[in-house]
C-alpha cells in the first residue's frame, strides 16, 4: 500500500510537470473530437439513405464508455461499429478497450447489436498516409546528410505480454515493412524502437532514447516516426518533441514526424473500413483475423 501511495504520488508530480509543459491540458480529446467530425463527414457523404453518428469514447478521461454509452443509447442507432484508434492490436489497449465497453454495456443493460474493428495496421491508405508524413521530413532531413536514419517509435509494451502470444509487436513490424517498401528508398537507413517505458519490468527494447544516442554517435540525423500513436498527446509532444529532441545537438539533426491526426488519407482509411464493416454482417474485420477473439481467451484472461 505504501509503494502504492509512492508511484501513485510520483506519477501525479509526473502528470502536473507534462500538463504544464502542453500548456495545461491534454491535446489527445481535442484531436479524438476532430477525428471524428472528420469520420463523419466522409461516411455521410458516401451514405445512401442512411446516417452515421460518430461518438468519442475514450479509454482513461472522459466521455468514457458509460458516457458514450448513455449518448448512443439516446441514438438508437441500427448497430454500433467499434473503431479503436489502435492501429496495431495488442490485449493491452484494443482488448481492453473492446472489454470496458461491453462491461459499460453491460451495467447499463443496453447492449446494441455491436460490430468490430480490431486492426488495420497494413490497411493501405494508412500506410499511404504514414509515407506521405514522412517523407515531409525525411526530405528536410536529406538536406543535412545524404542518409538520415528513421526511428519508428511505438508505445513500448512488457515483453511477458508479447511472450504470451501478443501480436503487437509483430503487427508494428508489419507496418514498418509495409511503409519502406511503399517509400522505396534505396539502401534506406531505419530502426524499430519503443518508448514509454514505466517500471522496473523488462519492456520491448532497444528504447527510442537509445537509438537516438546511437545515431548521434553515428553522426545521423533522424527523422522520429511515431508509428503506433494517431493523434498528438503526451507521449509525443513532451517525450519526443522535448526530452529526446534535446538529445540531439543542433537544429538539423531531429526531425519529427507528426501524427495521422485527420490526415485526409488516414481518414480515408477508417471511413473504409467502417463502410466496409457495416456492409456486413461479421462481427469483426475479417481481413485481420479476428484478433480480438483470439486474444480474449489466449491472453487477457491468463494476464489476470
Amino acid at each position: 500500500m505504501l509503494v502504492a501511495m509512492l508511484i501513485s504520488k510520483l506519477r501525479a508530480r509526473s502528470a502536473r510537470k507534462i500538463y504544464a509543459l502542453m500548456g495545461g491540458k491534454s491535446a489527445i480529446l481535442e484531436e479524438t473530437e476532430h477525428q471524428a467530425s472528420a469520420l463523419e463527414k466522409r461516411l455521410n457523404c458516401a451514405a445512401e439513405g442512411k446516417i452515421y453518428k460518430v461518438f468519442v469514447c475514450m479509454r482513461h478521461s472522459k466521455p468514457g464508455s458509460r458516457e458514450a454509452l448513455h449518448a448512443v443509447r439516446d441514438y438508437q442507432p441500427e448497430h454500433v461499429v467499434l473503431l479503436p484508434m489502435y492501429p496495431q492490436y495488442s490485449s493491452t489497449t484494443t482488448l481492453s478497450a473492446i472489454e470496458d465497453w461491453h462491461n459499460s454495456a453491460r451495467r447499463a443493460c443496453y447492449e446494441p447489436d455491436t460490430r468490430i474493428i480490431c486492426c488495420y495496421h497494413t490497411h493501405a491508405d494508412y500506410i499511404a498516409a504514414h509515407c506521405e508524413l514522412i517523407l515531409g521530413e525525411y526530405n528536410k532531413a536529406a538536406m543535412a546528410h545524404s542518409s538520415p536514419r528513421i526511428l519508428f517509435s511505438a508505445h513500448g509494451l512488457p515483453v511477458r505480454i508479447v511472450e504470451r502470444g501478443d501480436p503487437y509487436q509483430e503487427q508494428i513490424r508489419q507496418s514498418v515493412c509495409a511503409i519502406v517498401e511503399r517509400l522505396g528508398i534505396q539502401a534506406l537507413d531505419y530502426s524499430i524502437c519503443y518508448q514509454s517505458k514505466v517500471g522496473p519490468t523488462k519492456w520491448l527494447e532497444p528504447s527510442t532514447q537509445l537509438e537516438i544516442l546511437r545515431a548521434k554517435d553515428d553522426g545521423v540525423p533522424v527523422v522520429v516516426v511515431p508509428i503506433s500513436f494517431v493523434s498528438e498527446h503526451s507521449e509525443t509532444l513532451v517525450e519526443l518533441d522535448i526530452e529526446y529532441k534535446a538529445l540531439m545537438p543542433g537544429k538539423q539533426q531531429y526531425f519529427r514526424v507528426p501524427t495521422l491526426r485527420t490526415n485526409t488519407l488516414f481518414i480515408e482509411c477508417l471511413y473504409k473500413l467502417v463502410y466496409a464493416l457495416d456492409a456486413s454482417a461479421a462481427p469483426c474485420c475479417a481481413e485481420y483475423g479476428l484478433c480480438w477473439k483470439k486474444m480474449r481467451g489466449e491472453i487477457h484472461a491468463g494476464a489476470r
